[in-house]
């Protein structure tokens, strides 16, 4: 298992890139336009995801592991809990061994976070779970948990909702 623990500055929400060949600004759009307050939204072909926070113009603390098998679930510290498949692209020849999750988020491109690396040995593009679990602490501060291990495609499944207004 591997951890990665970062503040990402939001404005409404970040994103987050993992493969595929869909277009991230017509994705990113139609979120945008929705008039709901869901979690987490995956792209048709599973390699974009975006997240929706509760807050905004602040820094979320963002907490991701990487796991080699499914996690245990645990959603009582959490006021939503979501869980996804996405679609990870093997590395390019210019990438290390890993390929990478990128997180895009904030209103200045520089400021993005560094990628999340996630194994892909098979040099194939492969489906993981992703479980994101959010809260909003007694602080105010909002917190991101994100669980990712190797699992085949399966539907969006929404463990816990409520707390704040998704």
């Amino acid at each position: 298992m591997s951890a990665s623990t970062r503040e990402v500055f939001v404005e409404t929400g970040y994103w987050m890139a993992s493969g595929g060949t869909e277009d991230f600004d017509r994705f990113v759009g139609e979120v945008a336009d929705r008039d709901d307050r869901t979690l987490v939204h995956v792209s048709a072909g599973g390699g974009l995801l975006a997240v929706t926070t509760a807050t905004e113009w602040a820094d979320v603390h963002l907490t991701a592991r990487v796991h080699d098998t499914e996690p245990a679930l645990d959603t009582a510290p959490w006021d939503a809990v979501d869980e996804v498949s996405i679609l990870v692209d093997p590395p390019t020849e210019d990438d290390e061994r890993d390929s990478s999750l990128g997180i895009m988020a904030g209103p200045v491109p520089e400021d993005a976070p560094e990628p999340l690396p996630v194994p892909c040995p098979t040099g194939e593009p492969a489906w993981w779970r992703l479980r994101l679990h959010a809260r909003v602490g007694d602080t105010g501060t909002e917190e991101h948990l994100l669980l990712l291990w190797p699992a085949d495609r399966r539907p969006t499944v929404h463990h816990r909702t409520g707390g704040q207004d998704r």
